[in-house]
């Protein structure tokens, strides 16, 4: 389902996919809660053993597998696992952003997790995500925001501030960097995440994160879900050139960081206009694609 986009650019939910999250769940539908959604190349070393810890802990949860083209044997050693709850999907290599969706789509539960392939997943956190997964929340909460730890420590040094915020007033008006861990309702994710149909191969899921932001309020929680690694070589080893070369999916990013202002998502003009001037210059790099009106 591609996002819906008002004249203002806006992400809108449609009335069928409310309709869907508002619909009250039985016992019958034996949905999965939560939804593990794992796009992987070539990582068998990292991958298969965190998919192994994963099923280790009892729960209603799946874990969607994506292989993007992998040549390791991923594939194989993933079969060798026997757990119903785990789903394996492959297709060519076309990136990261397009292998994420993919397992999104697989995916059958009432929320989804993006998660990595080289990050870790804390078991405790993990049950306790799940609890609150099967905890009813109102219609403007899309889903809860967690804490990775990485290289600059643990939550504790940067709690939330709110119980209740969104992704971009995070930032913007409460200083709150660094990794987070989402876990939204399924049915906004597919409405509003962007797929770039193999024309990017690198899509920041901040665009998607920002794009929910618009509408949706998160639960903030000072719990951590997990640590956050940065291999050497990878995309964060070189984030400043993968912007460049995916500069109109940045374009996007940024326009709807503009667009969230006006909206009163966030107050802070600072914020505001280091957002615009990075909109404009990513538009300056990517004026063939806004000419040809590409603005989901």
């Amino acid at each position: 389902m591609e996002p819906s986009l008002s004249a203002g650019g806006t992400p809108t939910i449609g009335q069928g996919v409310q309709d869907k999250l508002d619909a009250p769940r039985t016992p019958s539908d034996a949905l999965p809660l939560l939804a593990i959604c794992i796009p992987s190349y070539n990582r068998i070393g990292l991958l298969v053993p965190l998919v192994r810890k994963i099923l280790s802990l009892d729960g209603p949860f799946e874990i969607c597998v994506h292989i993007d083209g992998s040549t390791d044997g991923t594939q194989d050693a993933l079969r060798e696992i026997n757990d119903p709850r785990l789903i394996v999907t492959s297709a060519k290599n076309q990136g990261k952003t397009s292998s994420l969706i993919a397992a999104v789509r697989a995916s059958r539960a009432v929320f989804v997790m993006p998660f990595d392939d080289d990050d870790e997943i804390d078991l405790a956190g993990l049950r306790a995500a799940l609890q609150r997964c099967n905890e009813p929340l109102p219609s403007h909460i899309g889903g809860f925001i967690y804490h990775m730890s990485g290289e600059a420590g643990d939550w504790s040094q940067a709690p939330f501030p709110e119980r209740i915020s969104n992704y971009i007033k995070l930032r913007a008006d409460q200083g709150i960097n660094g990794d987070k861990k989402e876990i939204v309702r399924r049915e906004i994710f597919k409405e509003c995440a962007y797929d770039p149909k193999g024309a990017y191969r690198r899509a920041p899921t901040s665009l998607t994160w920002a794009r929910i932001a618009i509408q949706y309020d998160a639960y903030c929680l000072n719990e951590n879900l997990g640590a956050k690694h940065y291999l050497s070589g990878g995309i964060t080893a070189n984030i400043t050139r993968v912007k460049l070369k995916n500069a109109y999916p940045m374009y996007l990013v940024y326009r709807v960081h503009v667009i969230a202002f006006f909206r009163g998502r966030y107050r802070s003009t600072r914020y505001f206009l280091r957002a615009l001037v990075r909109m404009i210059g990513y538009g300056v790099l990517s004026l063939k694609e806004i000419g040809r009106g590409r603005t989901s």
